[in-house]
């Protein structure tokens, strides 16, 4: 599984940069499977393997959306983004998340990217624990 894992996460990925809204909600909703599929361990690789593709444009916007998705069906489906704090959890790569989804946005959709963060500092306030703190 891991030599054809990045093959296939990057074939998914390249589907979203279509421009047509129904074939990124499909590959979206494969994401979200593939995201519940593998687990905690694999969103850190998802997240960068979705940073690393989508990087310009449009595509910031795609990036923040998909971002957005991925941790909310993760909160809805597990009762935390990975699984549960547990202590081996990057905050690095959710305050990427955070940072994504105001990335490159015209201000016409700029009452949604703030809805939007505040979901995503939600969903952190679930994800982070007391042991990801450094004191």
């Amino acid at each position: 599984m891991q030599l054809q894992l990045p093959k296939l996460l990057q074939t998914v990925i390249q589907q979203l940069k279509q421009r047509e809204e129904g074939p990124r909600d499909a590959t979206r909703a494969t994401l979200v499977k593939i995201n519940a599929l593998l687990g905690p361990p694999y969103f850190g690789y998802i997240l960068d393997s979705l940073k690393t593709t989508l990087r310009r444009g449009y595509e910031l916007q795609i990036l923040g959306f998909t971002i957005h998705t991925l941790l909310l069906e993760a909160i809805q489906g597990r009762g935390t983004a990975t699984g549960g704090g547990d202590g081996d959890d990057d905050p690095q790569k959710s305050k990427s998340a955070r940072a994504a989804t105001k990335a490159g946005e015209p201000t016409a959709v700029q009452t949604l990217a703030t809805e939007k963060e505040k979901g995503i500092f939600t969903i952190n306030a679930y994800h982070v624990s007391i042991n990801n703190k450094k004191m």
